[in-house]
Order: structure tokens, then sequence, then C-alpha cells
């Protein structure tokens, strides 16, 4: 069996990675996952499984199917209200740099107070901040870093040396002390945007695909023992009696028994102008009865339909990973690690090399200051969700000028091409 589950929180290549090795390592199982439209793409034996077990199995790796369309509704708003909160909450912070740049003319007093920054941090970091630790924990759980735990790291260790000096500046002026409150609000908010802005370019992306879902019936009329009966088209079986009337989706693949008509198959072949059919030949799914009722023997499974094989193409163009998405993921499964020893590294370079002259504040301040830096700079997702979005934005325009990529490393070798032929369809 095959099917796909759209997972709101896919957000990059190690999201698709735990995912992977997770379902993969499970007998009867694979799992293969689209991070540009967050879906996943399963295939299994429906002796051992079914979509309970799926959905089961996915929520306790920390993963949320969505599977219905209010279920997606409500994870869009969700996505934006946290959004505008971080935003909300993050500028007053991002004002307070106007007065290290000696304009403290503009900035009022009290956005430099300390635990006025501290409160607006630490809205932003448990509120649409939460996100990310819940991700971190599932990620640490199934031993699998990502780009969560990275931004956890950056703006968990900026907030807390943030409060570490306006606790321990009580008395003095706090007007003059250096905090990192808005590395941490900065941090969370730009990545909720670029998270927003990402999911509109997918929707964009994902509605050919949706396009072509749409023209598959969901029941068909039963002809059986003198007697039509409407039933859902996973319950018609190979060698059922199936009747179409005219203007009306042909639901399933199959042979023409009785009656006499002209199908509109521009869906599958491209051409205009109607096709005039008889009995003993051959109709397919999503084309169009123009005239009379026909009787149709359905000799294919729903899943094997020759629409159905085209939603599969397309599907597996985005599924098959490109050269440069590949090499991205080898070096995601090793990055967050590598990132935080070099961020240690670094943090000690710069406590030893800058300790001579000042005093030991100076010395944390910038020691830790270049520390966040490479923690808040580090993100491991850029390539591994440029290339299949761009991939999956390409076939998408390709279909809807009737091109059909059977795979996304095919648009690695366009450039190549020189030579196109061509056949006359029809």
């Amino acid at each position: 069996m095959r099917k796909v589950i759209k997972v709101s929180n896919i957000d990059c290549a190690r999201c698709a990675s735990t995912i992977e090795t997770y379902f993969n390592n499970l007998d009867n199982i694979s799992a293969t996952v689209i991070v540009p439209s967050k879906k996943v793409i399963f295939e299994y034996n429906d002796d051992s499984w079914d979509f309970d077990k799926i959905i089961s199995n996915l929520k306790s790796i920390g993963y949320h199917p969505i599977l219905s369309s209010k279920e997606a509704q409500k994870a869009k708003i969700i996505d934006l209200v946290d959004m505008i909160i971080a935003v909300v909450f993050t500028l007053p912070l991002l004002w307070t740099m106007f007065a290290h740049f000696n304009v403290e003319r503009i900035v009022p007093k009290v956005f430099m107070n300390g635990f006025f920054q501290l409160a607006l941090a630490s809205v932003v970091l448990l509120v649409p901040g939460r996100r990310f630790f819940v991700n971190t924990f599932n990620q640490i759980k199934n031993r699998n870093l990502g780009m969560d735990t990275l931004v956890i790291m950056g703006t968990v260790s900026a907030y807390i040396y943030s409060t570490y000096l306006a606790i321990s500046s009580i008395g003095s002026n706090q007007s003059h002390i250096h905090y990192f409150f808005e590395a941490t609000g900065t941090i969370i908010s730009m990545v909720l945007i670029g998270n927003v802005i990402e999911n509109r370019v997918k929707e964009k992306t994902s509605s050919t695909l949706e396009s072509l879902m749409s023209l598959e019936s969901k029941e068909a009329i039963v002809f059986k023992d003198g007697v039509e009966e409407i039933v859902p088209i996973e319950k018609v079986n190979i060698g059922d009696i199936i009747i179409v009337k005219a203007n009306e989706y042909i639901p399933l693949d199959g042979v023409i028994i009785d009656g006499q008509t002209y199908i509109d198959e521009q869906t599958m072949t491209g051409e205009l102008m109607p096709r005039k059919k008889g009995v003993d030949e051959l109709v397919f799914a999503a084309t169009t009865n123009i005239l009379e009722t026909i009787k149709i023997k359905v000799t294919v499974s729903p899943e094997n339909t020759q629409l159905a094989k085209i939603i599969k193409t397309v599907e597996d163009t985005a599924k098959i990973k490109p050269r440069a998405q590949r090499i991205a993921d080898k070096i995601a499964s090793i990055f967050v690690p590598l990132v935080f020893l070099i961020a240690v590294v670094t943090f000690l370079i710069w406590f030893l090399v800058i300790k001579s002259g000042d005093d030991i504040n100076s010395w944390l301040d910038k020691a830790i200051s270049a520390a966040i830096s490479v923690l808040v700079i580090s993100c491991p997702c850029a390539l591994g969700l440029a290339t299949p979005t761009s991939i999956s934005v390409a076939s998408g325009i390709a279909f809807k000028n009737n091109i059909l990529f059977k795979g996304g490393e095919y648009f690695e070798v366009s450039p190549k091409i020189t030579t196109v032929c061509f056949d006359k369809t029809g």
C-alpha cells in the first residue's frame, strides 16, 4: 500500500532524516519525506500496518500529521500568530541597538532596563519559541539533532547570560550594560518569519499536485444483480461493472461493455477533440463522458489507474533527492555537534587571547558574544531546503505547461541538453 500524509512541523533536511530513519528501520514499511510540501510518502504491507498505526508512530517521534483541511488552517493560523507575537515583542529589543551606536536620545530609558528586556525576551522564548523546545527534545530523544537544536543553543545561551548580567547588575547603572536579549528575540522571529514565507511558497508549489488529486473520483455507480449502487471508489473491485452517465467523470480505468459515446481525454492526452468510443475500447479515470450513458468493466484497482500513476510520478519528482541535497543531508548529520564544538573552541580562544589587560566581565562578554555568534549563524537547512524547493517549483511550472518530469534529477542534467525530439500527440 501507498499513503501520503502531510506533517505540519517538517522544517528541514534533519526532520526528513529523523522520519525516514525511524520508519525505514521498522519492518514492512518505508518512508520518504518531501520537505518542500511537508509530506511523507509511506509504502507498507497492509497486513502489518494501517493508517492509525502510522499516525501513532509519527506522533511518538514528535511529528504532527495534518488529517483535514481544518487542521491545516489551524496550523497556519498558529504559525502566523506566533510570528506576530515574536515580532511585536522583539522590536523594542532591537530598538535598544541604537544606544550601542551612541544614539541614546531616541531610545526610551525603560528599554535599556535589563529586567524590562528580560520580560520581553521571556515572552518570545516561551510562547512562540516553545515549538523549538519541543522539537529539540524529540531530536535529542531520537539522537538526530537538527536546526531546532541550534536555535535553542543560540537563544538560550544568550538569554541565560543576559539574565545573569541583569541580576548581577542590580543597584548599578543598567543602561550601559550590553545585554544579548535582542539576539534571543531576533533569532526566533527571523526563523518564524522565514517559516511563514516558506509555507506560502510551498502552498503555491503543491497546488499542481492538489489539482491533479481533485480529478480523482470519490465514488462510483456500481451495477450488480440489476441494481445500481453508489459506493466509495476504494471499495470498487477489478471486474465490477460501473455506470457512467453523460457529462460525468469516468471514475476508474476500464473497458466499455455497453454503449457508445464521445470521451474528452484532454486530461490524459492533451487532445482537445473528443474521441468516439464504443464496446471493447479502453477508457481512463478523470476523462469525461460527453454524450451517452455507458457501462464499463473495471480493469485496474484505484491505486493503479493512469491518473494515479501520473500523480505518483509528480510526487516522485520531489521524492528523488538531487546530488546537492544528498551532500547537504550527509553534512547535516555531523553539523550540529561540529558547530557546538566550534562554539566551545571559539569561547576558549577569545577568553584566553583577550584576557590580558581587561577585567573578567570584559573577557566573558567578548568570549560569550563570539561563541553565541557561532551558534546563531549556523543553520544546516539552507541547501537542504533551497534545492528541493526549487525543484518542486520547477516541476509545478513544467506541469502547468504540460511537461511531466519523471524525477528531480533530470533538472540537474537539463543544462546539458542539446537536442529535443517531439512526437505529435494523436
